[in-house]
């Protein structure tokens, strides 16, 4: 019988239990990560759960500016439903307390806060408002939203509500809603936010501009649309602003800055001249 050397004998019966070990379900290395079924991040091939490596899904606002069936464009010629031509220059909404209600009637919203920053403290809100404003982009992130499947109504506000309105720009960092923007939508001299930023161009050569800073009242709209959330997917609204709606009815030409403002005031109180939908 032919005797391998010591060494040797040991390195081939190392090399042949590693080859074993690597070939044997007994060395498998078990792998952690998402089992949660609503997370945007779920993994159903890992084999342990991981603690805290769950990503949410968020509530996110996809818009889409319209003018009837055409995309929206600043500083176009638009007509209303009055027949009066108009130009639009600047465009803006806060909007916040998002709720989407199921056909039980129950409300779910937004479940995690941001904190933000006022003239003589801090404290954490529900992540649930956003500055609208096609110059600023066409989707706009919110907080979590855990609950899918279907809903019957979106409800929400234009406008903000005491406490957020008692922020302050300058303290609030850069890409907050809330934060210093380069149009300002801050009034100084009322100190509080701009809900609703409206700058226009009418008249024959479209050489009168009207800016309406409205900061008041704080507007309820409801939708009644069914709108459906996939698990495991951000949950996506698709809201069109139906911008030529909000100067419905409206007489721009023979109307003073006030009964203009009115008008626009009645035309988004209770969406009731369909300015907001859901696609």
């Amino acid at each position: 019988m032919i005797r391998l050397p010591a060494k040797r004998f040991i390195f081939y019966h190392a090399a042949f239990f590693a080859a074993l070990c690597f070939l044997s379900s007994a060395c498998y290395q078990p792998t952690t990560g998402c089992l949660e079924a609503g997370a945007t991040n779920f993994d159903v091939s890992v084999d342990k759960a991981c603690d805290t490596c769950c990503a949410a899904p968020y509530l996110v606002l996809a818009l889409n500016y319209k003018t009837g069936a055409n995309n929206f464009a600043f500083d176009s010629v638009y007509n209303n439903d009055v027949a009066q031509k108009f130009k639009i220059s600047k465009l803006s909404f806060y909007l916040s307390d998002f709720q989407l209600v199921d056909a039980n009637n129950i409300v779910y919203t937004v479940s995690d806060t941001v904190k933000i920053y006022r003239q003589n403290d801090s404290l954490y809100v529900p992540n649930n408002f956003a500055l609208v404003d096609k110059k600023l982009g066409f989707t706009f992130r919110l907080g979590h939203f855990k609950k899918n499947g279907l809903f019957k109504k979106l409800r929400f506000k234009i406008g903000l509500n005491d406490t957020l309105n008692k922020a302050i720009p300058s303290l609030n960092p850069s890409g907050s809603p809330l934060s210093t923007q380069t149009d300002s939508v801050y009034s100084y001299t009322e100190n509080r936010y701009i809900f609703s930023k409206i700058e226009i161009e009418k008249g024959i050569f479209f050489n009168d501009t009207l800016q309406f800073n409205i900061t008041a009242p704080i507007i309820q709209n409801e939708i009644v649309k069914d709108i459906t959330f996939l698990g495991g997917f951000d949950a996506t609204i698709n809201l069109q602003i139906n911008v030529t709606n909000i100067f419905m009815g409206i007489k721009l030409n023979a109307s003073s800055k006030t009964d203009i403002q009115n008008g626009i005031l009645k035309n988004l109180m209770n969406n009731q001249a369909g300015v907001f939908s859901v696609q």
